[in-house]
Parts: C-alpha cells; structure tokens; sequence
C-alpha cells in the first residue's frame, strides 16, 4: 500500500475516538444537576462561541504546522474537558468544560478532513473522497450506535461513569492517531517561513480571499450550515422532550440508536442520491425534508419517526456536501476554511440553541418544535430558489 493510502485505514481506526457516549446523555446529565433548559441552552452556546472564535485560528494551526499534530491536540483537550465536567457541580465548572471540549472539537474538524482529502491527493486519489467520506460516516454513525446504547446503560447506573468510559475511547483514539504521517500540504516554498503570527496573518487573508472569489463556497456553507444546526438542535432537544413524557435514559438512548441507524443507511446512499439528483436538486430536497421532519417533532410520542428521518436525509447531504466543498478548496487553505466552515455553524448554534431553550421555558418544547421548524422551514424554501452554478 503506497505511504499516504495508509492514513485512509489509520483513520478508520481512528474512528474510535467518535464512541462519544456522552451525546445521549449530556443535557439529562445537567438537568439532574439542576441546570434550567435556558442555562443548559446558554452552555451549549458558550461552546460554539468558543467554536466560532478559535476555529480558524485552530485550522490555520492545522495548514501551518500538521494535521496530525492537531489532532492529536484535540483529543487530549477532550480528555481534559470530560475530567472537568464529571468533576463540576456549579455553572461555571460546566461552562469551562465546555468551553474545553469546544476547543478539541476545533483541533479536530478541519484538520481530519483535510489530512484525509490531502493524502487522497497526494496519490491522485481525490475522486474517491466522496466513497470514502460515506465510509466514514457509515463508520461514524455505526459507532454511535454503541455510544449511544453504552451510554444508556451506564446512565441508567451513574451519569458520572459515562464521562469516565468517554475519557478511555479518548485515550485509545491517541494512540492510533500516533501511527498518521503527515501528507503534503500545498506547493513548497524555497523562501524562509515567516514567524507565527506573519504566517497566520497571511494564512487569514488569502484563505478568505479563496471565499470571496467563489460564491458557490458561501452558498454551500451558509445554506447547509443553518439547516445541520436545526436538525443538531433536535437531535439534543428531542430528549428532554422524551424525558418529559417518561422516557429511561436507556429508552431515549434506543431511541437515538434507531435514528443513528437511519444514518447509517443515509451515509451508505449518499453518491447514488448525488448521482441519480446531481447538487443542487439533492440539496434542495435535503433540506426541505430536514425542516419538515423538525416541525413533526411536535408529535412528541411519535418524534423518533422525524427524528429517523432527519438522520438519513442530513448523513446524506454530509457525504454529499463534504465533495462538493473540499472541491472548492485549494489544499495549502483547506483545514482553513473546513474550519471557516465549522465556525459559521457554530455561530447558528450560539444563536439558535439558547433562544430555543429560552422558549421553550416559556412554552414547551414540542410547540417550539413547531415555531422553530416553522422558521427553518420557510428560511430552506428561500434558500433553495438562489441559484448559484455547481462547482465542475
């Protein structure tokens, strides 16, 4: 197997640090903790907030210095954050947790793609990103499976040990991170590097010029970013809707296996859908079902049908829409703007989440549901009438 092909099967291996058995149980975790669903809103929305500020920056770090470093960055901020919250019993020790687990998540998203997309690249590969990003996923979501289900039995016993079973996937996703080497990033220079804050400086302004000059690049990302931040949003407050009903921890954790197992089948078709509709047809159709299934989630005994639905339809568009961004992207800028990218949905989060929880509070979360879907809904059918030229 040639030197950068390596990376692909390390990377599916290092899947392992995606068991996040804690996205079950996170927001049950903190309401028995008597954290209100505004101020559970206001953590998640410190987290995207320290997202939104640190993503490129982190992406920059990412083009400058390795993918494999910054991983591997990443993950052991994720450990540090898991230590913080399971050890926290006030706001502000979630609140920095949060912030901390933000910043692994920076360290990660640009720079996983793009590692992947670049070794692809450097054995003139890159055509079997789309096959290999739906593995992933399909990987991604599989796992999730067992993160979920692991995490609903150990909630059921002690929310604590949820965080602790976390930190052992976290420590065995940095050992297999070890085994990457670093694929070439952009054309070499024989000039001397500036210093840091030169190189970041100019890593801002030419990664941003790249945007600029490619309006399919800003329609794709903001287009696709505010549909994913609704349906992340559901995926988060379908739970506590379930809890007010009745639900287990264990019973809403089958319930997110059925909707992670859609997701599976979602990642498996995602280049026959892009295929048979081409890009802009798939993303069209994508969206609008997202933005119904939202607005069924008022339904709250029957949500795990939108909910599975929300799953399939978003893997799908994921796979899909990660080919057709990274096609846009010139390899020296891309962990850059896959961070760009990360940081504008970040920002939807910041605002969508905690306004969400705020009414929520106010009224109930299945009439929210309703509101909510009612305004992503209306924003995907406006969207889907720009018309922008797909990349070739």
């Amino acid at each position: 197997m040639s030197t950068y092909m390596k990376n692909i099967k390390i990377n599916y291996l290092f899947l392992i640090k995606n068991i996040n058995i804690t996205q079950g149980i996170w927001m049950l975790y903190l309401a028995s903790k008597g954290i209100s669903l505004f101020a559970i809103g206001t953590l998640e929305a410190i987290f995207h907030i320290t997202s939104f500020v640190m993503e490129t920056p982190t992406g920059a770090i990412a083009d400058l210095f390795g993918r494999k470093t910054s991983r591997l960055v990443g993950l052991i901020f994720a450990i540090v954050s898991s230590l913080i919250i399971v050890s926290s019993n006030s706001y502000f020790g979630f609140a920095v947790g949060f912030a901390v687990s933000a910043l692994s998540y920076n360290f990660e998203s640009g720079a996983g793609e793009a590692l992947v997309y670049d070794s692809l690249l450097a054995e003139g590969q890159e055509n079997r990103f789309m096959s290999i990003t739906g593995k992933c996923e399909m990987g991604y979501q599989g796992i999730s499976v067992l993160g979920l289900f692991l995490g609903g039995l150990l909630g059921n016993i002690d929310y604590t040990l949820v965080y602790y079973a976390s930190i052992l996937f976290s420590v065995l996703g940095l050992i297999i991170g070890l085994f990457f080497k670093e694929p070439p990033i952009g054309a070499a220079s024989g000039h001397e590097k500036p210093g840091f804050l030169a190189a970041l400086k100019t890593q801002y302004t030419s990664s941003f010029a790249v945007v600029k000059a490619r309006p399919r690049l800003i329609y794709l990302i903001l287009f696709i970013d505010i549909v994913f931040a609704g349906s992340t949003m559901t995926f988060y407050y379908v739970q506590l809707s379930l809890e007010n009903i009745g639900y287990t921890p264990f019973k809403i954790g089958l319930t997110l296996v059925a909707a992670t197992l859609a997701a599976v089948g979602g990642a498996i078709l995602a280049a026959k859908a892009h295929h048979r509709l081409g890009e802009q047809k798939l993303i069209n159709t994508g969206t609008f079902i997202i933005s119904l299934c939202i607005l069924l989630c008022f339904f709250t005994k029957v949500s795990i049908l939108p909910l599975m639905m929300i799953s399939f339809v978003e893997a799908v568009l994921f796979v899909a829409s990660r080919d057709y961004i990274n096609k846009l992207i010139p390899s020296d800028k891309r962990a850059t703007l896959l961070s760009f990218d990360s940081m504008i949905f970040s920002f939807c989060m910041i605002v969508l989440f905690p306004l969400f929880g705020l009414v929520s509070d106010q009224l109930t979360i299945p009439v929210t549901f309703l509101i909510f879907g009612g305004i992503i809904l209306a924003f995907s059918l406006i969207g889907s009438r720009i018309k922008i030229a797909p990349a070739e």
